[in-house]
């Protein structure tokens, strides 16, 4: 998995934001959604149980592939 991050960042695919978490950028793979049939031109923005705010992304459609560990994930175990 790490190999496969490495490789997502070194071709521009990923970028490691200020918590160490690697975010994938769907703006860079054209066709993304391919496998499922969805546009990514269409997908909703907003529409998540997940507030927003809270991440880092360049693109509130980009997905975390390796989130980073902090202390405070302690307390969700």
């Amino acid at each position: 998995m790490i190999n496969l991050i490495q490789i997502l960042s070194d071709k521009g695919f990923a970028r490691e934001a200020q918590d160490d978490s690697v975010y994938f950028k769907i703006s860079k793979l054209n066709d993304y959604g391919k496998l499922s049939n969805l546009n990514k031109n269409e997908l909703k923005i907003g529409v998540s149980r997940i507030n927003m705010d809270e991440y880092n992304k360049d693109n509130v459609r980009d997905f975390v592939p390796w989130k980073a560990w902090s202390e405070k994930d302690d307390d969700n175990f």
